[in-house]
Parts: C-alpha cells; structure tokens; sequence
C-alpha cells in the first residue's frame, strides 16, 4: 500500500456510503437463517442489506476504525430510534440535534466510536450533507461546486436525473461525459495517486487496472464503466450514482436499509453483527475451523494480487474457516483471474454463468469482474 492510502486507511473515513450493489450479492449468496457471514465492514450499507435475509451472523471486518465506526452508528440507531431519525441521518444528510442524539445513543456505542462521531458531529450539521464528508466525500464536493459554478453542465445533469427514458439518460451521459472527462484536468486528476487514494483505490490496485483489465489504464476504465453503467441502469434505481450527483438520497431512491417497510426487520436482526477492526487475515486466524458458510472478500485480494505468499496465506486460512461447500464471492478491478495463485483459481467451482456481463456486476460500474463459486 502506497504512504497515502496507508495514511487514510489509519483513521478517515474513506468510503460514505458501499460501492458494491448487494442486489448482486443476494442473488448469488442465497443468505437463510443458517448463514454465518464473514465480510469487510466498507460503510456498513451492504451488511445491513444482508439482514434482510436474516442469517444466523454476520461478522464483519475492516482495517479502518473510521468505517466500522459508520457501521456502529448506524446500528445503534436502528436500534434505539426512529425510521425518520435513521433516513434524516444517512438519507438526507443532515441531524441538527447530532449533539443530543449522541448523548441518547451513548450507552450502545464504544467509547471510541462516541469520541469520534462527537468530534465528526459537523459531518450532520453543516450546509452541506454527510456524503461529501470523508475522502470519498471530497470527490462528491468537487461536482458539487463544479455545478454550482457551470450553469450549462448543472441543467444537463439536472436533465439526466429527470430524464423518462433509459435512451435519453446514455444520450445526455455521452454528452456529459465530453464536458466532464475530455479536458486535461479530468485526465490528470484520474491517473494521479493522490486522487485514486482519496477514492480508496491502492496503487496496487492502479497497477492490477493496468496489467489485468481489459481498458488497460485507469482513465479509460472509469470513462468506460460509467459509459456502460447510464446506458444500462435508470438513474431512478441507481442509487449509487444518484447520490454522487444529489449529494443525498430519496425515498425512492436509496438502499434498502434506508426504506421505511425494512425497519422493523433491520430493527430486529442488528444484534446479529459482530464488528471487528482489524486485518482481515487476523480475524480468520483468530476463527475456528469451519466457521462460516458465507464468506464476501469485496476486493481484498486486489490489495496483494502481486504477493503469492501473502495470497496463498491467505487462502489457507479462508479453505480453515470455511463450512464444507461455503459460498465465497470477491470482485476485482482485474476483468479475469489469472493475477490469482492457481490454488485460488483452481479450488473454488466458479458460477461464470452466474457473473459474466456487465449487468451482472451491478449498478456501480467500478469493478471489472464479480467471482462467486462454492469452494471444493
């Protein structure tokens, strides 16, 4: 990992919100009451989205004691408060009483995480939302002002969000796409180190972009992804992206932890977490063999794709903890797998059928393929 990731890994907040669409994930996963969960923690979005489907555990992992501090506060405020409080707080954006709603949910936070939402409590009270808070943030801030400042690029993505239909949305996206990537400045800023750790991208995972994905470098990538992604996907349900561009969700629009007729059942199944911070490496020596029926990497082997070693020290702990014929599921900024050792390659039943296609990668458009297999 390059200074500047490790450097925002240490404490900030990266991620605001998941980059990985769960709807991908709970087709493939097929999560019941039986299912023991192991995952990495990123915004806490995608694991509130599994409760849905009720599992048995869901223990979930992350490095930065910034995002499993999101995750914890989401929880607690499941747990202890209303609909309205949760979508003011993560769908809009905005909490002016933060101050009195962190003495409430005191009791059911660590002392840690309380210390850091007391001293993050402008994240919810300023003019501007939550979601251009955190590095991640920043980025959404930059179109923010962007828009605020060109009139003509602000009604065209003002068309795109309101546009009826998905032929009109990819005809005003490759107009956009000229006003916003074809200058200098957007080609910089997206080959530039600085920007991608902003975004949590590692320069090992840069360097896989190069080596592994079909596009080759980073720009073209990101350009044609979000191509593919407004031709593909409505606005209307592309959460995602709406909340780049809106800088806060609707109603309509937004994960399903965030509507109103899944609280209850969120309400219920939150006890079910177990929030780690740590390596995710720690956390598999630390569990017993056979442990998990169900386990969701995201892009974790991305990070070390060039370290075999690592890699394959990895994988022995993953074929321990694992139940007999688990389910396990990892994207990649790679388009195939051979950057993996042929142990990880070779000893998974991969559902290509399952994953092959853009559409069956999601509404998000950043990973250049989805893994999903039962391991042998």
């Amino acid at each position: 990992m390059n200074f500047l990731f490790k450097f925002f890994v240490k404490d900030q907040l990266i991620f605001n919100s998941s980059w990985e669409d769960p709807a991908i994930d709970r087709k493939l996963l097929d999560l019941n009451f039986e299912s023991d969960v192991l995952t990495i923690t990123s915004a806490g979005d995608n694991l509130l989205d599994y409760l849905l489907d009720s599992p048995h555990s869901i223990t979930s992992v992350d490095l930065n004691p910034a995002q499993n501090a999101l995750a914890e506060f989401k929880i607690a405020t499941i747990k202890s408060t209303s609909y309205d409080t949760l979508f003011d707080l993560f769908g809009y954006g905005k909490y002016k009483e933060i101050e009195s709603l962190l003495t409430d949910l005191k009791p059911l936070l660590s002392p840690t995480v309380y210390q850091f939402w007391k001293k993050k409590k402008h994240y919810f009270t300023s003019k501007l939302p939550f979601y251009h808070y955190g590095t991640s943030g920043l980025i959404a801030r930059g179109f923010y002002y962007h828009l605020k400042l060109n009139k003509k690029l602000r009604n065209k993505v003002s068309e795109m969000v309101n546009c009826p239909t998905l032929e009109e949305q990819y005809l005003l996206h490759l107009e956009l796409e000229k006003m916003l990537f074809d200058n200098f400045v957007a080609k910089f800023l997206l080959k530039n180190k600085f920007t991608l750790s902003f975004l949590g991208i590692p320069d090992a995972q840069a360097t896989l972009v190069d080596v592994h994905n079909d596009y080759h470098k980073m720009y073209d990538f990101i350009v044609g992804s979000l191509r593919t992604v407004f031709k593909e996907f409505p606005l209307s349900r592309n959460y995602f992206w709406y909340l780049y561009i809106k800088g806060q969700y609707s109603k309509e629009t937004c994960p399903n932890y965030l509507k109103e007729e899944n609280f209850e059942l969120l309400k219920q199944n939150v006890d079910k977490v177990k929030l780690v911070t740590d390596t995710f490496y720690n956390e598999l020596v630390r569990s017993p063999d056979n442990s998990y029926s169900h386990i969701i990497l995201l892009d974790h082997f991305d990070w070390f794709w060039q370290d075999k070693e690592t890699q394959l020290k990895v994988w022995k702990e993953i074929k321990r903890v694992a139940k007999p014929k688990a389910k396990i599921l990892f994207r990649s900024a790679a388009s195939n797998r051979n950057y993996l050792i042929p142990e990880i390659q070779n000893e998974i039943d991969y559902r290509d059928d399952l994953t092959s296609g853009f559409t069956n990668r999601g509404r998000v458009g950043t990973y250049g393929s989805v893994n999903f297999g039962v391991m042998r």
